[in-house]
């Protein structure tokens, strides 16, 4: 329901319309001044309190209403500053976020910084994990949900991938942070449920199974469950910690293999049956130019010249095949 004094955005450039309510009154762009006294109620102070009875409440028990009500206001006094419950859900997962992690300190490299994003979003999400069972309803938009974005970016910046491979890495470990927190709030609401400890609670799964399924059927499990897996509770960050090792293990991965493929790309390719010579300018650095060519035969080291076999320090072994597939891979991971 939208309130009639709903007023427009003034953003220059963009039709006032195409902005959201929500979205230009958490820019700051859509208040206007208004004659009289200051109004008790603020847009702030309507959000804080929806998340207070999110994470007191339950998201089930986010109204209008309900909000209005631990304002001491009636819920139409709501309206005024956000025009509908969906648009105040969408304000309230934005304040859940928090401030963003910041860009990259110095000295930190890209996968510390990542980690450190990831690492930042699930506190966010284990601060308020009704936030991670809203639906995504749109790329991002709001303020924090945009700081968050930029920092994640800067952190790839200098390795390699392009921006739309930069967005998919932020996808996949968001992704992965919001399933994870997800996932430990499931659990931690069953094993509530249950009435027992954790590791208690952990325990009485392969009892069960033990009771369920025969050997013979199920050897693989009957092996797992043998190994003691479920005997306890794992420690609060180990799943976390393996699965974003393994994210970050990749993408990784990514990045040294177009660095590789950029430099070899670029480097006179000598003998190499089917390949054109090159002229290259590699990307490294004068002492690692010179420290990774300087033999090749007695000719003078230079910047504009590796072999492919010496590219970052590689044996000829480990690059001869990047020597031959270079471009296409290239061109398939720049996609």
């Amino acid at each position: 329901m939208a309130h009639p004094e709903a007023a427009e955005a003034e953003v220059p450039g963009i039709p006032p319309r195409e902005i959201p309510r929500g979205v230009a009154a958490a820019w700051g762009v859509r208040e206007r001044p208004h004659k009289g006294p200051k109004p008790a109620l603020s847009l702030a102070r309507i959000v804080d309190a929806g998340v207070r009875v999110a994470d007191t409440e339950g998201l089930g028990a986010v109204s209008m209403a309900r909000v209005a009500a631990s304002l001491g206001t009636a819920p139409m006094s709501l309206y005024r500053h956000v025009p509908s419950k969906e648009e105040l859900l969408r304000l309230m997962v934005d304040a859940a976020w928090g401030d963003s992690p910041g860009p990259l300190a110095a000295g930190e490299s890209w996968r510390d910084g990542l980690s450190r994003w990831a690492w930042a979003m699930l506190a966010a999400l284990r601060r308020h994990p009704w936030a991670a069972r809203l639906p995504i309803s749109g790329l991002p938009i709001m303020p924090r949900e945009i700081a968050w974005f930029e920092d994640a970016l800067a952190c790839l910046a200098g390795t390699g991938l392009t921006e739309a491979r930069k967005a998919s890495v932020i996808m996949l470990l968001g992704g992965y942070v919001r399933n994870l927190a997800t996932t430990e709030a499931d659990i931690a609401a069953a094993v509530a449920a249950s009435g027992l400890g954790p590791d208690e609670w952990m325990a009485s799964y392969p009892r069960m199974l033990g009771q369920l399924t025969d050997p013979r059927r199920f050897p693989a499990l009957t092996a797992f469950i043998a190994a003691g897996v479920f005997d306890t509770a794992d420690g609060t960050d180990d799943e976390f910690v393996f699965g974003l090792d393994r994210i970050l293990d990749g993408v990784g991965a990514l990045v040294s293999r177009l660095r590789v493929c950029e430099v070899v790309t670029l480097v006179e390719v000598g003998d190499e049956p089917g390949l054109d010579r090159v002229p290259a300018e590699p990307l490294l650095g004068d002492r690692a130019a010179g420290r990774d060519v300087h033999a090749r035969g007695g000719r003078p080291a230079s910047k504009t010249h590796v072999e492919p076999g010496h590219a970052f320090g590689a044996s000829p072994q480990l690059t001869a095949p990047f020597t031959r597939s270079a471009p296409k891979a290239l061109a398939a991971d720049r996609d």
